[in-house]
């Protein structure tokens, strides 16, 4: 028990954001094949696990030198009983001399002061907590309730949150933190006997709503397999998490997770692990921006299936950022400052600077464009040409992104001639896309991105227009028509 609960929780498998597989722990105090005796002289009480129970991969849950337990007497008050034999195994002897024949109904380890009163007893859930490598980090909280006052079966009454880290860093500390109001993870809390099932919840004072695994010296991450960090939890229904991983350098890595319910006796984790890196790894951004320290701390960008994309942008006065991928080349642009709401081409040039505000980026790794979108709004491509005077004064036919990430304008009118397909009011031509071919109506055109490329010439009439900017392809589609069909 406590310290050597040994864990090794395997074959756990969800999504990160939503939810994930439950197994319960094995006897947290006896386990299912083991039989623990408590005595105070003369009687003899006995302690066993919940034969619901699962076993989990790898499990082995022993005694140690001075675990304790705490039964209550008739009064509520505890009585503590702690370990004589057994340490190292999974069957113990527990005793205390002091009483004799007292009646007791309930138990709870860890052992407490506090007094059972109204069927329910304080305990604390530490919000502060130390890594333990493949096991719990700190005293697993479990009741038992006893018909007879000789016999005890312990109920697990926590739940253990599983993250598996991966990359190059050092790992100094683990938080997670709730993200609803009034919810409650840790801290102050109760065990309730009065259903005759103890249960454990938070108690409205005193609880807190983060838990932070101490790493100590700091747990270095593999890039090729998991590092696993639990953490116990008070159960509960949940609006999600935000998890940071604080380096030993300093840096922190957030993300957060969806809704989730955690059980009580089960361990829940999540499919996918955390990438943890010391040194930037893909597209990321660095600058003032954000709290940021120029070139030490970065932003990755995540993939989607266009673009790579970073939202909450918080640019001050004067603030400027740059791009690169990994810690290669930085990339800038040409001018001091640049438009919001389309794009920019980037080089190896200056810092990129925008009016103050707060944006969502998007990156396209191929012509390294970047869109600095107000916060909320997603790029937007443009279709200018014979038939409108080549785009002037903002006359692009505009093309939204649609749920698959294809670009889509509908009822657009073509007169003979040419046109190309540009980021949305750009008068940079940052995106300039077109083909040297005359496109087939319901079929796709494969398009390059280049300032230098032809005109794709147009068919008069009314049509659907697509862009995949993923596929570089084209389609001029019969209105009603998709390019599927």
């Amino acid at each position: 028990m406590k310290k050597i609960l040994f864990l090794s929780i395997l074959a756990l498998a969800a999504a990160f954001t939503v939810s994930c597989n439950k197994e319960n722990i094995e006897g947290e105090g006896i386990p299912t094949d083991g039989e623990a005796v408590l005595f105070a002289a003369p009687s003899v009480i006995n302690a066993s696990s919940a034969s619901t129970k699962t076993t989990l991969d790898g499990t082995s849950i022993l005694w140690a030198e001075g675990d304790a337990i705490t039964l209550f007497g008739e009064n509520g008050a505890p009585v503590e009983y702690t370990l004589v034999s057994g340490a190292g195994t999974k069957s113990g002897q527990f005793e205390n001399q002091a009483v004799a024949g007292q009646v007791t109904a309930y138990a709870v380890y860890p052992a407490t002061e506090n007094t059972l009163a109204d069927s329910k007893v304080a305990v604390t859930v530490a919000a502060a907590q130390n890594y333990v490598a493949d096991g719990f980090p700190t005293d697993y909280p479990m009741a038992a309730v006893t018909e007879n006052g000789t016999d005890f079966t312990f109920e697990n009454l926590a739940t253990v949150l599983r993250l598996q880290l991966k990359g190059d860093a050092t790992v100094a500390s683990v938080t997670v933190r709730t993200l609803g109001e009034n919810e409650y993870i840790a801290g102050a809390a109760a065990i309730d006997f009065t259903s005759g099932t103890p249960v454990l919840a938070a108690s409205a004072e005193g609880a807190a709503s983060a838990v932070t695994l101490d790493c100590g010296d700091g747990v270095a991450l593999s890039a090729e397999n998991e590092t696993v960090f639990n953490l116990i939890l008070i159960p509960g229904e949940y609006s999600g998490f935000e998890v940071t991983v604080t380096d030993a350098n300093g840096a922190e890595t957030v993300r957060t997770t969806g809704a989730l319910e955690l059980l009580a006796g089960t361990v829940k984790g999540f499919e996918a692990a955390l990438d943890i890196y010391s040194t930037p790894q893909g597209w990321n951004l660095t600058g003032s921006f954000n709290d940021m320290n120029w070139g030490n701390d970065w932003i990755d960008l995540k993939q989607s299936d266009v673009f790579f994309i970073f939202k909450g942008l918080e640019i001050p006065e004067g603030g400027e950022f740059k791009i690169r991928y990994g810690s290669g080349e930085w990339y800038g642009c040409s001018s001091e400052s640049a438009n919001k709401n389309t794009a920019v081409r980037l080089d190896g040039g200056s810092n990129i600077s925008v009016v103050a505000g707060t944006y969502d980026l998007y990156f396209d790794q191929m012509p390294h464009c970047v869109f600095i979108m107000d916060e909320g709004e997603t790029p937007s491509f443009g279709i200018v040409g014979d038939f409108n005077n080549w785009g002037a004064d903002g006359d692009d036919v505009k093309l939204t992104m649609d749920d698959e990430g294809i670009f889509v304008a509908k009822n657009v009118t073509f007169v003979a001639g040419a046109f190309k397909i540009r980021a949305y009011n750009d008068s940079d031509w940052a995106y300039s896309i077109g083909s040297a071919s005359t496109v087939e109506i319901d079929s796709a055109i494969s398009v390059l991105n280049d300032r230098s490329s032809s005109n794709i010439t147009a068919i008069a009439g009314t049509y659907d227009v697509y862009f995949d900017l993923s596929q570089m392809k084209v389609w001029v589609m019969t209105p009603g028509q998709v390019p599927a069909e």
